[in-house]
């Protein structure tokens, strides 16, 4: 089952996703301040099933190992 869900991550992410399997991040957070870019990566790395997959694109910029 593939689901689309428009969200605006910047206010949270909340009940919208949840369980993910594959999570596609690409062209997203380079619009960001870095702590909200950061809170958003959190959010979704929290909303991703075990094993799941984050997907960050080329021009994501990530300052932290955990993200």
């Amino acid at each position: 089952l593939v689901r689309f869900v428009p969200v605006n991550v910047t206010l949270g992410i909340g009940p919208y996703v949840e369980s993910l399997d594959l999570l596609l991040w690409r062209n997203m957070s380079i619009y960001f301040a870095p702590p909200i870019r950061h809170r958003v990566a959190l959010e979704c790395q929290q909303a991703l099933r075990e094993g799941g997959y984050f997907v960050v694109g080329a021009s994501e910029i990530a300052r932290s190992p955990s993200i």
